[in-house]
């Protein structure tokens, strides 16, 4: 970039100053303010020559524009990384709006922090992990005598919120899971048959041909009868 001239800068400003009200030499001209005289000011100063904030308020000032700047902006060190299935947003996390078919192959290059695919947040109950081979977080813990896990693919939600979504819903499993709830979340007389309340739907133990089987129907989908319905009848098959 050229380097102009602060006279023909000044000569400028006051030629498109005719054209354009308000656009005075003084209003684009950056107000510097001594380091001593920001240092008793009442308020925060930049202060263009130590390239700082200056003033009894500055760290606090600081620590807000740090507060909302975004994600990238905070985070210097981007890293060059290419999502095999695809990245998602608002409008592909709904199922149909997904792209199909679904296995396909989408190779989207984005630059994200060095340190993404690393988490930081640790809970008692469960845990986050992010899966490499089909590009998901997923939360994973213990219950009704097994390992659970529930994904947030990136090809779904997008980079920043499919980690979110799984900090979100780790959080809420594991204050669920604290509270010291029975493991029989359902009263069920019917042996085999459990509602899952984390999955939302009626799992049924059965067999299919001449092996044991487990099936879940989900009750947001079919209905919370007639998930219960089809359960019984896969149950007693």
């Amino acid at each position: 970039m050229l380097s102009l001239c602060p006279t023909w800068k000044a000569s400028h400003i006051r030629h498109c100053s005719r054209y354009f009200s308000g656009y005075t030499e003084a209003s684009v001209k950056p107000r510097h303010v001594p380091e001593e005289t920001a240092r008793n000011s009442s308020e925060p100063v930049y202060n263009y020559a130590s390239n700082r904030t200056l003033g009894p308020e500055a760290d606090e000032a600081c620590d807000i524009i740090e507060a909302c700047l975004p994600h990238a902006a905070r985070k210097s060190k981007l890293v060059h990384h290419v999502f095999r299935w695809g990245v998602g947003n608002a409008f592909r996390s709904h199922s149909k709006n997904r792209f199909k078919p679904t296995h396909s192959e989408r190779n989207t290059a984005a630059s994200i922090p060095e340190e993404y695919f690393s988490c930081s947040r640790e809970f008692d109950h469960c845990k986050i992990a992010y899966d490499g081979l089909n590009e998901q977080w997923e939360v994973l813990w213990n219950e009704f005598g097994k390992v659970n896990g529930k994904p947030f693919p990136v090809k779904k939600f997008g980079i920043d919120a499919a980690k979110a979504e799984s900090i979100a819903f780790a959080e809420e499993l594991n204050k669920r899971l604290s509270s010291k709830v029975s493991t029989e979340l359902e009263p069920s007389k019917e042996a085999g048959l459990t509602f899952d309340h984390t999955l939302h739907c009626w799992v049924a133990l059965g067999r299919v041909g001449n092996r044991p089987a487990a099936r879940a129907f989900s009750a947001e989908y079919h209905g919370y009868e007639n998930a219960r319905r089809m359960a019984t009848d896969f149950k007693n098959t």
